[in-house]
């Protein structure tokens, strides 16, 4: 009896069949058919050990599926490479320059400071004390500035409030080249130093920054005590009217 095929025939032409091998190329062996070790006849069905499940069925159509499939993925593609369009963002590198040791200028020194030493070292004679309250021993003083520690907004709007016109005077000094002291700018008893003289204890200063009036000063002082001991202070001070200067507030920017 004859049934009609599943699936009728298409436009496609069966291609060239090639003809078998006419010689065989080395020795081959043919295996001898061997008994089964196991019951594997459909009369044997009954002492089998485990139970036959569903058997899967032929599902008519099948190929109409796989056709469908195949139509969806032509209509459905994704995007290809000609569809994307990147955008690279232009870039502006900006340099910036920290300074990690507040006071610390990597420019050399060039010249000596043109503060009168006079007006400077009673400025200095009211800062040492502070330094070296109770502590016996000579005072050793670099010969090299610092530069001033930049202050934060903060800290113009408060504890420095007193001398905040001198902000842009201190931040433009903060990036010129440091300055040698005369001996004459500090009080007797003071050694100047190289920083590799100072030992284990020694004290550098910035010049003193004058207010306009000339009666607030502003000075910035780094005190080394030993290994991991030491502080870096900005102080400002005032001029009483009988002409001795006093600090007038401070601000502890670093301590070890």
């Amino acid at each position: 009896m004859k049934r009609e095929p599943e699936q009728r025939s298409d436009d496609r032409e069966v291609g060239e069949i090639r003809r078998t091998d006419n010689c065989i190329r080395g020795a081959i062996e043919v295996e001898r058919e061997e008994t089964s070790s196991r019951h594997e006849h459909p009369v044997d069905f009954a002492q089998r050990l485990i139970e036959v499940g569903n058997v899967a069925q032929t599902v008519p159509h099948r190929h109409d599926c796989e056709s469908f499939a195949r139509d969806r993925e032509r209509r459905f593609r994704p995007f290809t490479r000609s569809n994307v369009v990147v955008t690279v963002a232009s870039t502006t590198t900006v340099v910036v320059t920290l300074r990690i040791n507040n006071g610390r200028s990597t420019l050399p020194a060039d010249r000596m400071d043109a503060t009168d030493p006079a007006v400077a070292r009673a400025v200095y004679e009211a800062v040492l004390p502070t330094i070296y309250r109770n502590t016996p021993g000579d005072i050793f003083v670099v010969r090299t500035s610092l530069v001033p520690a930049v202050l934060s907004r903060d800290g113009w709007s408060g504890r420095f409030a007193a001398v905040a016109e001198l902000q842009s005077t201190l931040e433009r000094a903060a990036n010129r080249p440091p300055v040698f002291y005369r001996s004459e700018a500090f009080p007797a008893g003071v050694k100047l130093v190289t920083a590799v003289e100072s030992g284990r204890r020694s004290t550098s200063f910035t010049p003193v920054f004058f207010t306009a009036d000339g009666r607030r000063a502003v000075v910035y002082f780094e005190h080394y005590c030993g290994n991991l001991c030491g502080e870096g202070t900005p102080v400002w001070l005032t001029r009483t009217t009988a002409g001795a200067w006093q600090i007038g507030g401070g601000l502890m920017v670093w301590n070890s």
